[in-house]
């Protein structure tokens, strides 16, 4: 029964937005997707429990979803009409005779039509049209990102929580008020025209980046990194890239994506350990996301129309392109991130100035100290601060001090690989 509940929630994770995609088409209404696929789920948890998980999970939790949604709309009065809701059901009918156990995923049914094109060059992707949906002018920006983290990335409410540093008890609420809105609102379906995609393409970037983020630090897991869910923004990046050629940010953030996921390899050791920069076998990088992330960073500065992803893009070249660890530009990172400050004055990048400086040669290490605890009201849950400041105690030979700055990034930590780390570090002081 474990082994199945896991499947299920690794299925669910990757599977759900093609089943809330392909119920949006019919019901409209994103609440009543998410219900029907956990009443899918929790079917499958029955059916597969008893049979085995059929060889195309996907189509056997669409057409599941679908049912189970056919079932609440035949209770209310809130279809279209009787005419649209005796169509649906001869469709999903004529879809489910075709259903067979051995079919490909390319092949299995969608109880939906072929979604509509903007034009004929432009990608089918229904993923797309959910991401704009979630990040609809109509909702907030932060309503915006949480919903597409929550349809499209496939977090709980509780990691979205985590990321805005807020409650679970107040994301949860303002998830429902963003789907009711979309509801209310009567928001189409659809991929928006060139000229809507242009204005929407900041929010939209901005939120494959925090699913990307979640992949390369994943929160409540047993792996380093969700290498699915770090594809499906390289996917879904890719796209916004097609839509707006002109857009820098997009090739930016494309090239941030490429340059990190080249060293996907070499994070984790032989036994599943992480692996730092430091100490990662360069050779194990892949060579040609690498050279096609650097052609993207230099395709986007040239574009004159700097933005943060290009500048987070071209510190992860300055990486890439160091032989080792100790002859990587300190200097250009530290310059990098001071610009990336002023276009974004957080504390975050504050710390990142100061974690750049720490490695240049002759650096004042209590001076950078001294910096870094100005930052710890604003970074107070922040985990890599304190594995920051462990680091500046145990170089100004501060061995307790340091030790309790790892506990404390240890008690933030929510990922095993990375608490695992961290503990070793503590037990190498």
């Amino acid at each position: 029964m474990s082994n199945i509940k896991q499947i299920i929630t690794n299925i669910a994770r990757t599977e759900k937005h093609y089943v809330i995609a392909s119920l949006m088409a019919r019901v409209h209404d994103l609440q009543l997707c998410e219900d029907s696929f956990q009443d899918a789920l929790i079917a499958a948890l029955i059916f597969w429990t008893k049979n085995g998980v059929p060889s195309a999970p996907r189509a056997w939790l669409i057409t599941t979803a679908h049912r189970k949604s056919l079932d609440f709309l035949r209770r209310g009065k809130n279809f279209r009409s009787k005419a649209d809701l005796i169509q649906y059901q001869v469709q999903l009918n004529a879809n489910e005779n075709e259903l067979k156990w051995n079919q490909t995923i390319e092949n299995t049914i969608s109880a939906i039509p072929s979604p509509h094109l903007l034009s004929p060059n432009m990608v089918d992707d229904e993923r797309l049209k959910l991401i704009f949906l979630c990040c609809h002018p109509a909702l907030n920006k932060q309503a915006q990102i949480a919903l597409s983290l929550k349809i499209i990335g496939g977090l709980t409410t509780e990691e979205i929580a985590a990321a805005f540093l807020t409650k679970k008890v107040t994301m949860a609420q303002r998830l429902v008020r963003a789907k009711q809105k979309i509801k209310v609102a009567g928001i189409a379906f659809k991929l928006p025209d060139s000229e809507h995609l242009v204005m929407r393409a900041e929010v939209i970037l901005s939120t494959i980046y925090l699913i990307y983020n979640e992949s390369y630090r994943a929160t409540n897991s047993d792996s380093l990194t969700k290498i699915d869910l770090a594809k499906e923004a390289l996917i879904l990046c890719r796209t916004i890239c097609q839509l707006a050629p002109e857009n820098a940010e997009a090739k930016g953030l494309l090239a941030l994506i490429l340059l990190q996921l080249a060293r996907y390899e070499a994070r984790i050791c032989g036994d599943g350990g992480f692996v730092t920069l430091e100490k990662q076998n360069r050779d194990l990088w892949d060579k040609d996301q690498i050279i096609e992330g650097r052609d993207l960073v230099i395709t986007a500065l040239k574009m004159q129309n700097i933005g943060k992803f290009q500048l987070l893009a071209a510190i992860n070249c300055c990486h890439a392109d160091a032989p080792t660890f100790e002859q990587t530009d300190w200097l250009q990172i530290c310059l990098l991130y001071e610009q990336l400050y002023k276009l974004e004055p957080t504390a975050i990048n504050q710390l990142n100035i100061i974690t750049s400086q720490s490695l240049l040669a002759n650096t004042d290490i209590a001076l950078l100290y001294n910096k870094l605890i100005q930052l710890e009201l604003e970074l107070v849950d922040y985990q890599p601060y304190y594995a920051t400041k462990a680091e500046l105690l145990k170089r100004h030979n501060k061995i307790e001090d340091a030790k309790i700055a790892l506990d404390k990034a240890i008690n933030l930590s929510n990922n095993k690989i990375e608490v695992g780390y961290l503990m070793k570090k503590r037990a190498d002081l």
